[in-house]
């Protein structure tokens, strides 16, 4: 037995014995008197029991106005807390403010100090000579300036004249061309005949348009009812699908890299800094264990850190295993076993393929083990199911029936009994026990099985080093080692076979066959029908057939709404186009309309050849004084331009020469009023910096009561919380003593009234086993109502001098210990 598990073992036996011990300063000598004590009466006992108890729920009272107390006094001191915080950080800011203030009043100061300085009568009249000459160069640039602008608008008057006669130029061109349209016939004539022409083809084209249009309106609405059928037929399936039966359980997890080697090395990881810390101190520090114990774990934090990365897929039963209901899990049938066992294996199996291991197997001997052992109707029932980590044995008759070999065990020429060859490991813990055994689906009940698998992977729950402290290895050996135990190293000739099932109190049972050195005989009947389970699928899979006609519809959708996509871009291609060429018919039938009345008019006017020819002239002259006035303007706009460049060149000039007079005068100011400019920023600088003080004298203020209600906080919650832990002792002692007392008045009486917690379904005779389980742990119903995990309460120690009723807990509880099979033996390989 390693040393950690030594010291485990001596500080539980140690609780026990404390507990035991209240009020009574003689362990030895209440030990002595055990006997007496069982032979009290029951008004006795239970006398001081109720006393206890009375006192332990007044001090619950106690512990719950403290509570409240103390939960007021947080809630005030947060309030005090927030308001503080507050004022802190308004007064900062005011103080930043105050702080930027003083930093621009001494900017100025300093630089009406630099004034002060230069203000000598030399430099003042300097400075009047430079404005002086700054303003005559003023004056020069604005005369100049004054040209250029009445250049400028002279160019724009010439400008405006110019464009007025391009304007009346081109009225008068408009009115010579009418007059030639209003007689000439022949021209007009043509006019008429061009546009006919051309409203005769126009109307063609917006014929062509619409029709085009029209077959595209067909297509859209064709290639719409395409789309709505195939989406149709897609939802059709999907629906399909989704009531569809999964053909496979769907779980397992998924391992991550380093977690295999990482786990192979725990056990020398862990012992080496163990030892290196034990040997040590060992001489020197009586905590040397306690310390060499933290190192180890210590040295398992990299593997934890692994056991992060683990990915649970969520388990998804099949339809069939929801609908199946078990009447009662204790009387399973041996299909029922074997498909259980089949499931538990494909879990694990799905770790071992990750890690390279060959996989476990069942066969119809280790289902019937299962059956056998556990089945209240078949050979002795749960009197085999055991703590995990033990080798539990079994009659000839019983190996006879499931095909392994046992033998009569002599040691000295004594028999010692019946011994069961190969190494038979049940993993059991009554913390993962249904809360009734009647009335589970399949599923539930493979639920729970996942739940217990993927619970063993995690590290909080102190799993991941359970291989270590287990007498044979643990669930997670099972998963991470090849052989399945962490004490086996050679395991070329080992063959694992597992069976899964329920005891009569509803208790998860792993059973581990390990087949050492093919101890079982070939051709056993251990050996029929072996199947080696497939691991557990990672993803759903549904109906090929529905899959494979949801593709192809999905496909056909996606083509139907492509194809309607262009039809419906041909549409607006083809509407866009039927618009443009009724629009263009439309004026050509205008212009038709107008030339029509052109010839009309000049039919009735009937001009001679001398007026048509004069007013054809006159055409020809119109033209040409527009073409003048043209140039002529842009003449002048190209004038306009460079006299306006030239007037803003002036401008500028102008600008420039009275920035330079007001900076001028603006130094002569500064240098005649140095004496009045520095008393004012140096009264502006002792009002800045009488503020800032004052910024900073309520800061300084506001922080300290800001701390103070910090520290008045922090102290309020270490005391609610002082007072939390003591509430929930309180709590956990007033409810273990009620159970003790109504379990020890029970025994007393002969009349059993406690049971598993984790059943409600049937009652168990109350042993003292039973009655120190009560007292030591409580279940916590699990979601699906498959498992619960059991923590343990150790009883706080009190003043109370019941000598009798507590002596008979610590017995109790150290009666637990012994009996819960930490004395194992150690299979020897």
């Amino acid at each position: 037995m390693s040393k950690k598990k030594v010291a485990t073992l001596a500080t539980i036996a140690a609780a026990a014995g404390t507990i035991g011990m209240v009020g009574n300063q003689g362990l030895n000598a209440q030990a002595a008197t055990a006997t007496s004590t069982a032979a009290q009466t029951t008004a006795t006992t239970t006398t001081d029991g109720q006393q206890a108890v009375s006192q332990a729920t007044t001090k619950t009272t106690t512990a719950k106005r403290a509570v409240s107390q103390a939960s007021t006094t947080v809630t005030t001191a947060q309030t005090a807390a927030n308001h503080a915080s507050t004022d802190k950080n308004t007064a900062q800011k005011v103080l930043n403010s105050a702080s930027t203030a003083v930093q621009s009043a001494t900017t100025t100061q300093q630089a009406a100090l630099a004034t002060k300085a230069a203000a000598t009568p030399e430099n003042i009249d300097n400075a009047k000579q430079v404005v002086s000459a700054a303003t005559t160069v003023q004056s020069q640039a604005q005369s100049q300036a004054d040209t250029t602008a009445a250049t400028a608008n002279q160019a724009q008057a010439e400008v405006n004249t110019k464009s007025s006669a391009v304007t009346a130029a081109q009225q008068a061109l408009d009115q010579a061309q009418n007059k030639v349209k209003q007689i000439d016939t022949t021209t007009a004539q043509t006019a008429v005949s061009q546009d006919k022409t051309n409203v005769a083809t126009q109307t063609k084209t917006v014929s062509d348009a619409q029709v085009t249009q029209s077959q595209a309106n067909d297509t859209v609405t064709k290639a719409q009812t395409t789309v709505k059928t195939a989406q149709a037929a897609v939802d059709a399936t999907n629906t399909q699908i989704k009531n569809a039966d999964s053909t496979v359980e769907v779980g397992g997890v998924v391992m991550p890299a380093g977690y295999k080697e990482a786990y192979a090395n725990r056990s020398a990881l862990y012992n080496n800094a163990y030892n290196a810390v034990f040997d040590k101190a060992k001489d020197k520090d009586e905590d040397a264990q306690d310390k060499a114990i933290a190192a180890g774990n210590k040295a398992l934090e990299p593997l934890a850190a692994i056991q992060k990365k683990v990915t649970e897929i969520d388990y998804q039963p099949t339809t069939a295993d929801k609908n199946e209901v078990i009447d009662d899990v204790s009387n399973l049938t041996e299909a029922q076993v074997r498909d259980l066992s089949n499931f538990t294996a494909s879990i694990i199996n799905d770790v071992r393929a990750q890690f390279g291991f060959k996989p476990i197997k069942v066969s119809d001997g280790s289902a019937k083990l299962g059956y056998l052992m556990i089945n209240k109707h078949e050979g002795s029932g749960d009197t085999f199911g055991v703590q995990g980590g033990s080798e539990p044995s079994f009659t000839k008759g019983v190996g006879v029936k499931v095909g392994i070999p046992v033998v009569d065990y002599v040691d000295d020429g004594r028999p010692y009994g019946e011994f069961l060859y190969p190494m038979i490991q049940d993993f059991s813990e009554w913390p993962w026990s249904l809360y009734h055994t009647n009335n589970h689906t399949m599923a539930e009940l493979k639920g729970g099985i996942a739940d217990y698998l993927y619970t063993h992977l995690d590290t909080r729950d102190d799993t991941v080093v359970e291989g270590s402290r287990a007498s044979y290895g643990s669930i997670l050996d099972v998963m991470a080692t090849e052989a399945g135990d962490a004490y086996i190293t050679d395991y070329k000739t080992l063959d694992l076979y597992l069976v899964t099932t329920f005891d009569s109190k509803g208790t998860i049972h792993l059973i581990l066959i390990s087949n050492d050195d093919n101890i079982i005989p070939k051709g056993s009947s251990f050996f029929k029908n072996t199947t080696t389970p497939a691991p557990i699928s990672h993803v759903v899979v549904k109906n090929s057939t529905l899959q494979a006609t949801l593709k192809s519809q999905t496909a056909a959708l996606t083509t139907a709404k492509t194809a309607l996509s262009a039809a419906q871009n041909k549409l607006t291609t083809a509407k866009k186009a039927t618009a443009a060429a009724t629009n263009k018919l439309t004026s050509l039938k205008q212009q038709l309309a107008t030339d029509e009345a052109t010839l009309k008019q000049a039919q009735a006017y009937n001009a001679t050849p001398e007026e048509l020819a004069s007013a054809k002239a006159a055409v020809v002259t119109a033209q040409a004084n527009v073409a003048t006035a043209t140039a002529e303007l842009k003449t002048a706009k190209q004038t306009l331009a460079t006299a306006k460049a030239t007037d803003d060149k002036a401008q500028a000039a102008v600008q420039a020469a009275a920035n330079k007079v007001a900076k001028a005068k603006a130094y002569l100011s500064g240098l005649e009023n140095a004496d009045a400019n520095l008393a004012t920023a140096t009264a502006n600088l002792a009002k800045a910096q009488t503020a800032y003080d004052q910024a900073k004298a309520d800061y300084d203020q506001k922080v300290a009561a800001a701390n103070t209600t910090a520290a008045v906080l922090k102290a309020a919650k270490a005391a609610l919380d002082t007072a939390k832990a003591n509430l929930a002792q309180a709590t956990a002692r007033e409810q273990a003593l009620k159970t003790v007392e109504a379990t020890t008045h029970s025994q007393l009486n002969g009349q059993p009234k406690a049971q598993n917690l984790a059943t409600t379904t049937h009652h168990t005779e109350v042993t003292l086993t039973d009655a120190a389980a009560t007292v030591g742990a409580t279940t916590t119903n699990v979601a699906n109502g498959l498992k619960a995990k059991a923590t343990t309460t150790t009883l706080p120690q009190t003043n109370e001098q019941h000598a009798g009723f507590l002596s008979m807990l610590g017995m109790m509880l150290l009666g637990l210990f012994s009996l819960a099979g930490m004395g194992l033996k150690r299979k020897q390989h």
